[in-house]
């Protein structure tokens, strides 16, 4: 968290030194950002993401606005990131995550943190389908996890702000609304319910060997 911390910062202060447009803006007054960083991490039982994006409000006042982003579908749970509130989100019909709120001029940038279940497999999906158009995502895992990423619609790479050596990654430029981007993740750190089947396993061999030797002995 410290490092997604000192991104967020780094990120923000570059926002700050470069208030003016940029061609990640849209042409609209209140617009989604065109490049997505979501940044994953595991432990025993979930993989835990955030997904960070600008939201640009290309005029000289505060506005209210509203912009749509779609969250993978295996997330189970999601939470306001940096610059957003509870009451700031809502769901569309359509399943997408509804962000409205007052934003600043120049680039807001905001973040979404999900969480998805390991698979029992060792083998967990994430599948992204975006709402809007967009330059670039990138999914990316601390070089030091044992996570491994790998996605036939992606290929490996960073964008620039991650090639700091901290972090291994898939990129993906171009991309238009609704396309399918499939992500799988593997080398999760083991799950309970193995350990549990496995502990299970144990007892049910013990019982068994148990009541072999009662029999032998009762035979004795």
């Amino acid at each position: 968290m410290r490092r997604l911390y000192a991104i967020l910062l780094f990120v923000s202060f570059r926002a700050f030194a470069y208030p003016g447009m940029s061609p990640d803006a849209g042409t609209s007054e209140i617009s989604l950002g065109l490049r997505h960083i979501v940044i994953v991490q595991a432990d025993a039982q979930h993989l835990w993401a955030s997904y960070y994006f600008g939201v640009y409000n290309n005029t000289t006042a505060a506005r209210q606005g509203e912009v749509q982003l779609h969250l993978p579908k295996e997330a189970t749970e999601f939470l306001p990131g940096d610059s957003l509130k509870p009451q700031d989100i809502q769901l569309s019909p359509e399943g997408n995550l509804v962000i409205k709120k007052e934003f600043n001029p120049g680039l807001n940038l905001a973040s979404i943190n999900f969480r998805v279940g390991l698979s029992s497999s060792g083998s967990t999906p994430l599948s992204f389908q975006p709402a809007s158009d967009m330059e670039e995502l990138s999914i990316a895992a601390p070089l030091e996890s044992q996570l491994q990423l790998e996605s036939k619609a992606m290929d490996p790479g960073l964008p620039t702000m991650l090639q700091n050596g901290n972090y291994k990654g898939l990129l993906r430029k171009n991309i238009k609304t609704g396309d399918e981007i499939a992500v799988l993740f593997t080398g999760t750190p083991q799950g309970r319910e193995p350990y549990w089947l496995m502990a299970l396993g144990i007892f049910v061999l013990l019982i068994s060997c148990a009541m072999v030797g009662a029999r032998m002995y009762a035979k004795q």
